[in-house]
C-alpha cells in the first residue's frame, strides 16, 4: 500500500470512528427520573416515547409517553428537531436500541434514555397512568360512521 493510500485510509477510518463515537454518545445520554420530571414541567417540548411494547404501556407508563410500539420499523418519527426520552423495558439488549437508535437519528438532535425506566419514576415518587383503553359497545360515545366503513351502517367495535 502506497503511503497516500495509507494516510487517506487512516483519515477515512478516523472518520468513522469519530462519527460512531459521536453516534454512540449521543444516543446513550441518559437522563434520571428527577432531571425528566424538571424537563416534562418545563416550557422544553419534549417528545416520550414509550417502546416498552403494548402490554406494558397499558400496565402503567409516565403521562404523556406515546406508545410507540417495541419495533422501530412502525414508527414514523414527526422529524420535529428536538429532543427524545424513550422508555425502554428491562434487560433489553444493544441490538434492541440500536435499531430504534436508526430509526430516531434523522429526526432528533437528542436521544435520551430514561435511566431505571419506569421503575426508576415510580421509585422516585412519581405516579404512573395507566391506560384503560377497552374497547367499548357503538352507541356509548357519539359519533358519525362514514357509509360503507362497516355493515349495516353500525360499527362492531369503538376503540377508545
Amino acid at each position: 500500500m502506497k503511503r497516500t493510500d495509507r494516510t487517506l485510509f487512516s483519515l477515512f477510518l478516523f472518520v468513522v470512528l469519530a462519527a460512531a463515537i459521536s453516534f454512540s454518545a449521543q444516543a446513550q445520554s441518559l437522563i434520571s427520573a428527577d432531571q425528566l420530571k424538571v424537563l416534562l414541567e418545563s416550557d422544553v417540548p419534549q417528545q416520550l416515547l414509550d417502546i416498552r411494547g403494548y402490554q406494558a404501556y397499558r400496565a402503567g407508563t409516565i403521562k404523556g409517553a406515546v406508545n410507540a410500539g417495541s419495533d422501530p420499523k412502525g414508527y414514523l418519527p414527526d422529524r420535529s428537531n428536538g429532543s427524545v426520552v424513550l422508555i425502554v423495558p428491562e434487560g433489553f439488549d444493544e441490538s434492541f436500541l440500536q435499531a430504534w437508535r436508526m430509526r430516531l437519528e434523522v429526526a432528533h438532535d437528542r436521544l435520551y434514555l430514561l435511566e431505571g425506566g419506569v421503575g426508576a419514576w415510580q421509585s422516585a415518587g412519581y405516579e404512573i397512568e395507566v391506560i384503560s383503553d377497552a374497547y367499548k359497545e357503538s352507541g356509548t360515545v357519539p359519533f358519525v360512521v362514514p357509509r360503507g366503513l362497516c355493515e349495516m351502517g353500525t360499527p362492531a367495535q369503538r376503540f377508545e
